[in-house]
């Protein structure tokens, strides 16, 4: 018992030995050993829904919507232009006066003509021819026979010239003399005409408003989260527990707790079996971190290490 008192006034220099007697443990068990340990405050873990962000209203502009249509647009107006037609020709013969009328005296010879006229060559009268028979002999002297005859008169056909027409002087009109000329005339003359120029279009996408912006108003709801708050079940207090000590601990217990401290990763010396500073500080760490009463290597923390005695 005097060494149960010496260890607890080691483990806990604020005990006096008066006090101690006054607050001993419980039905303590013979071989054990005891400590007082501060058992920590005790919480419970309660989800409590919390409101992060309040109901919210937000005015969102909805835009225009556009869409793209193919429409005609006029790109040229209508308009006239003019233009000159040309004059056109052809060929045409002209009558042209090559040498004018002209009046002329001439003289006009007189006009004659031959005629046959029965002209009396010799008169009529009588002549000595020889005669035939006693009755015609003339001359006693020769017995000639002479008869004295009437002759007729001789005529002969002569031709003569006679005036037919006497000479005159009369005014001779000698006609204008014409001839044919190629001439080239205007058939059509210029003319200046208006010819209509049809407007120009063409095709362009437009685009087009089909809907005009809009404002929406739109409400948030209130956003709430799990909120996982600690909840004092029990405030920390002070209670006589079981622990290892040099009196109860044998070195490949102890040995035991230091590998298990190692693999958790709390002690990295090695396992030598001794309760040292170095361990009771890995098992305090320990303890701290799982929430396990300190002030010793309590039954409690093996458990929790999983090592058996």
């Amino acid at each position: 018992m005097n060494k149960i008192i010496i260890l607890l006034a080691l483990v806990m220099p604020g005990l006096t030995f008066a006090s101690m007697q006054d607050d001993m443990p419980m039905n303590p068990e013979p071989g054990k050993c005891y400590a007082r340990v501060v058992v920590p405050a005790k919480y419970s873990s309660v989800t409590e829904k919390v409101m992060v962000k309040p109901e919210s209203v937000t005015i969102k502009t909805i835009p225009a919507k556009y869409n793209f249509v193919t429409e005609k647009v006029l790109v040229k107006e209508a308009s006239e232009a003019s233009y000159v037609v040309p004059a056109t020709y052809k060929t045409v013969k002209e009558k042209v006066l090559v040498e004018d009328e002209k009046r002329i005296l001439q003289t006009i010879p007189a006009a004659y003509k031959t005629v046959t006229k029965r002209i009396m060559v010799k008169p009529e009268g009588y002549e000595w021819k020889k005669g035939k028979g006693a009755l015609q002999k003339v001359d006693h002297a020769t017995g000639e026979i002479l008869c004295y005859t009437k002759t007729p008169a001789v005529y002969k056909n002569v031709q003569e010239r006679v005036i037919v027409r006497e000479a005159s002087v009369q005014e001779k009109i000698i006609p204008a003399k014409y001839g044919f000329v190629a001439k080239r005339v205007i058939d059509r003359p210029e003319a200046v005409k208006t010819r209509a120029i049809p407007a120009v279009y063409k095709n362009v996408k437009v685009k087009k408003m089909v809907r005009d912006a809009q404002q929406k108003e739109i409400t948030h709801p209130a956003v709430y989260k799990n909120v996982v708050k600690k909840e004092l079940v029990s405030n920390s207090s002070t209670e006589w527990a079981p622990i290892l000590c040099k009196t109860n601990a044998s070195r490949s217990s102890i040995s035991k707790v230091q590998r298990a401290l190692a693999k958790k990763g709390f002690f990295s010396g090695a396992a030598d079996g001794v309760i040292g500073s170095k361990t009771m500080a890995a098992v305090k760490r320990y303890q701290m971190k799982k929430g396990l009463a300190t002030g010793g290597l309590t039954l409690e923390t093996l458990k929790s290490l999983n090592v058996s005695l």
